[in-house]
């Protein structure tokens, strides 16, 4: 047998890697896993709305888009500076296709806004997000923390058994642009090292065929 190896792929996907890795913020420190909901160690967000996603390239964006979990991702097609009908008032919006091209039942792919320190979002009073599906009906898991186990190396002190999932899970998607919320009281424990600032969950088993879905104005109030 043969094997054939791509080097331009190979080439690209180490680009990728190390440009995902640079884009991390350094690891916390053991002061800051122990203790963090300590002001001193770990100061709360002031100033609010805070952005996970307001326009590709804007200032005011945080988290880094990454996958932490799946066994088919390859497939999946992220457009963080799409302009497919974007919210009005923004440039950009989030574009998320997942072709048909599906391997087996338990096919599934998980892709977090995520930073190893965390953010202190303790002031926060709610969460908020817009989200339309190309079509309408698509159905799409969106989480909230969950990083928590202590074995990771990223420990979220938001979580709720293992995640926290918005509203009806999954979320069926309108065709028009719909704002979805959840109060910051509903997000427990706590919000003071927001690990998972926001994700979504896709899985052969929500849809029996390809879907398109839109994120945009991610963020904490």
């Amino acid at each position: 047998m043969t094997l054939h190896v791509n080097i331009k792929n190979i080439y690209l996907f180490l680009i990728w890697f190390f440009v995902a890795c640079s884009a991390l913020p350094d690891k916390p420190s053991e002061s800051e896993f122990d203790n963090p909901c300590d002001p001193n160690i770990n100061p709360p967000v002031s100033q609010f709305p805070f952005y996970i996603y307001k326009d590709m390239g804007s200032s005011e964006n945080h988290y880094t888009l990454m996958h932490v979990a799946h066994n088919h991702f390859t497939n999946i097609l992220i457009d963080t500076a799409s302009t497919a009908l974007p919210l009005s008032g923004s440039t950009t919006c989030v574009e998320v296709t997942w072709p048909k091209t599906f391997i087996a039942e338990d096919t599934s792919a998980h892709w977090y806004w995520l930073t190893p320190k965390g953010y202190n979002l303790s002031k926060a009073k709610r969460f908020t997000f817009k989200a339309r599906g190309k079509l309408g009906g698509e159905k799409v898991g969106f989480l909230i923390g969950g990083l928590a186990n202590p074995e990771r190396e990223f420990r979220d002190t938001v979580y709720d058994n293992d995640w926290v999932p918005f509203q009806t899970y999954p979320l069926v998607l309108n065709q028009a642009w719909t704002p979805y919320a959840i109060e910051a009281d509903l997000l427990t424990p706590s919000l003071c090292r927001v690990v998972g600032g926001f994700s979504f969950q896709l899985k052969r088993s929500f849809n029996q065929s390809a879907i398109t879905f839109y994120i945009d104005e991610i963020r904490y109030e």
